[in-house]
């Protein structure tokens, strides 16, 4: 994502990036992961009343919740302020994602006792994130300057709603020579080798994040994770 940003938004997002894992440890011990996994719970959420009986799913479903928060940072990149962005990663690793999680991965969720299936999280995870990006970007709007011709939705109740108070020409760029001047135009790769880097760096990551999910690698489960892998593979060489 650094890399993908202008010069002085880098420190910003790579901040905001730590920050996901930081607030999400702690949001998601703290509360997230009883409303996801808890016991004498509810077909909604689960309950407080046991502790954390398993160390190592905790770590495990931990990096579930805070790739569902990161997704945020990237989609709306270079516009939303720290403080923001800091209160959207603590909900959404302490509250949406652990519910939406309960409902498809604790055998009380509703979701889970209509034999809903997700194997690594493609629905739980990533579709939560997915859909908190996009009405994030929809409030926010565009990059300034992404879009020299951008047009908003017009519509008085729909900018009501999502908080759109700028005109087009706020998110159109800069206006004067002096603004030119100072202003960094870039808003394309400022530095592809790290972008591509990162591309790799996520493909590894995808094995564990795959395979682990069997939640078993010896004995019957080898042949599990092998097939998995093949699958993890042969999708990123298609992607």
């Amino acid at each position: 994502e650094s890399s993908m940003v202008r010069g002085g938004n880098v420190v910003n997002i790579m901040m905001k990036n730590m920050l996901d894992l930081l607030l999400g440890g702690i949001f998601y011990f703290f509360i997230g992961y009883q409303l996801a996994f808890g016991n004498d719970g509810s077909w909604f959420a689960g309950g407080f009343s046991h502790g954390l009986a398993d160390p190592i799913f905790f770590v495990f479903q931990w990096s579930f919740a805070a790739t569902a928060s990161t997704i945020d940072s990237g989609a709306c990149a270079e516009r939303v302020d720290l403080y923001a962005y800091v209160l959207l990663s603590a909900v959404t690793t302490g509250v949406i994602y652990p519910i939406v999680c309960h409902w498809g991965w604790h055998p009380d969720g509703w979701l889970y006792e209509m034999g809903f299936v997700d194997f690594a999280g493609s629905s739980l995870v990533h579709s939560v994130g997915g859909v908190s990006a996009l009405v994030c970007v929809v409030m926010v709007g565009p990059r300034i300057g992404r879009f020299p011709e951008y047009t908003g939705v017009k519509n008085k109740w729909f900018r009501f709603f999502f908080r759109q108070k700028y005109s087009d020409n706020y998110f159109r760029g800069v206006f004067t020579e002096t603004e030119e001047s100072i202003a960094d135009t870039n808003v394309g790769s400022r530095d592809p080798s790290q972008a591509l880097f990162g591309t790799f760096l996520l493909w590894v990551a995808w094995y564990s994040f795959n395979c682990g999910s069997t939640v078993q690698i010896s004995g019957a489960g080898a042949d599990l994770v092998g097939n998995v892998a093949i699958t993890t593979t042969l999708s990123s060489c298609f992607a």
